[in-house]
């Protein structure tokens, strides 16, 4: 009999954790991002409320998207399930700094004006860090058909403090992290109603001068794409 998606994933990721030590990262590898801008306080995700595995059923990579606004609830609970998960899955990892942090570049999200946004997990909250682009999103991207999404998700990660406190392996294990959050955020905008797909994400060198990471302690990973279908 096959297993349920959740324990199966579950397993995977106590495997991954397994056997782990962390050194301490000094507090120079750890990420410091610029003074704040605006914040906006997001509302509280609600209840998950679905089945993983009917929820998987329904996910599909979508690459065209309509030009469409998505609602601030669902940019909500996309983003918290991405985070939230990530620092119960991996405490130990969170707690000796080596960070994983979520950007949301939004075009198009109610009430929300179009910027750059910082997630601050703590608060379950925005913070404005960047002016959005003015290029179309579509040459930003070396994916120029996902041009079109409403919000795109960017999961940066510190390399500085996962190499320094795991050698080659603290690589490894960001990207796995990387790549279940981008995954969960995806999973929780099908199961809000929208669609999306994880993909590459803007261009590392726009990325960089609209967000200002070093390539060190602030490193883009993977991101996903977020809208309504077209």
């Amino acid at each position: 009999m096959l297993a349920e998606p959740r324990h199966l994933v579950s397993q995977l990721l106590r495997e991954s954790r397994a056997g782990r030590e962390f050194g301490t990262v000094p507090d120079e590898l750890r990420q410091h991002w610029p003074a704040a801008g605006p914040r906006f306080s997001l509302p509280e995700p609600a209840e998950d409320g679905f089945e993983i595995a009917d929820v998987l059923a329904r996910r599909r990579a979508a690459r065209q998207f309509a030009m469409t606004a998505i609602p601030l609830d669902a940019v909500s609970a996309i983003l918290a399930s991405a985070m939230r998960a990530d620092a119960a899955d991996w405490p130990a990892e969170s707690a000796a700094g080596i960070e994983l942090t979520c950007f949301l570049l939004a075009w198009r999200v109610d009430t929300l004006p179009a910027a750059i946004y910082r997630y601050a997990t703590a608060g379950h909250e925005l913070i404005t860090h960047a002016r959005i682009p003015a290029a179309p999103a579509a040459q930003l991207l070396r994916q120029p058909e996902f041009g079109q999404a409403a919000a795109f998700i960017e999961v940066v990660g510190n390399l500085a403090a996962a190499v320094e406190s795991q050698g080659s392996h603290g690589y490894r294990q960001l990207l796995v992290r990387a790549g279940a959050a981008g995954h969960r955020a995806w999973l929780a905008a099908v199961a809000a109603g929208l669609s999306g797909c994880v993909f590459e994400g803007l261009l590392p060198l726009r990325f960089k001068q609209a967000v200002g990471t070093d390539g060190f302690t602030a490193v883009r990973l993977v991101a996903t794409a977020i809208g309504e279908s077209s």
